[in-house]
């Protein structure tokens, strides 16, 4: 699974909680998007895809269980980072010698950049 696909699997996972936790159905967060309930059920399962929906998809989890919308995101972002961590590579692993940890390559710099060093920019 990409980490695109887990951060949103965290998202429905939080999203799902807070309903359950309110005591709420997924028919009540769809009334509050004006789509069906298919589609709630869709993105608590992880099925769904990153789309504008999401944005108010959220927003309508916040305004229904009184969580602010910030906070959902926050404990995605949270539960995401946790399963990264848990994904990490043993302990004095380090990686590949060709690739910096930001996945640029540790190659010459572009002449631009060089320049723009030497000028004292």
């Amino acid at each position: 699974m990409s980490p695109v696909d887990e951060m949103r699997e965290a998202l429905a996972v939080v999203c799902r909680q807070a309903r359950d936790d309110g005591g709420y159905s997924r028919t009540e967060v769809a009334a509050k998007i004006k789509r069906g309930e298919q589609s709630v059920s869709r993105f608590e399962q992880g099925a769904g895809k990153w789309n504008p929906q999401t944005g108010a998809m959220v927003a309508a989890y916040a305004e229904l269980t009184g969580v602010p919308a910030w906070e959902l995101w926050q404990m995605a972002i949270d539960r995401w980072k946790a399963s990264q961590d848990e994904a990490q590579p043993p302990a004095g692993q380090t990686h590949p010698p060709d690739r910096m940890p930001s996945g640029r390559s540790t190659g010459a710099r572009s002449n631009r950049a060089t320049r723009r060093q030497g000028a004292g920019s």
